[in-house]
């Protein structure tokens, strides 16, 4: 079992621990990855089923390329 409270710091945590319902995070290059993955452990701890999981990670680049239309 993760110790979320132990791993992340408080912004983090806050995200993590977001209610069991939609959760949108606009994250920054780095630290971004690993919450959402921490995001979706707590998730599959509350027994939520992976198939009700969607998670979407994109390279910055890419990301430009998306609120631009490129």
């Amino acid at each position: 079992m993760i110790d979320f409270s132990d791993e992340l710091n408080q912004e983090q945590l806050a995200v993590v621990l977001q209610g069991d319902g939609p959760c949108l995070v606009l994250a920054g290059a780095g630290q971004a990855n690993a919450d959402i993955a921490y995001r979706a452990a707590y998730l599959l701890s509350r027994g939520v089923s992976p198939e009700n999981i969607l998670l979407l990670l994109l390279p910055i680049k890419r990301g430009r390329d998306e609120k631009t239309g490129g």
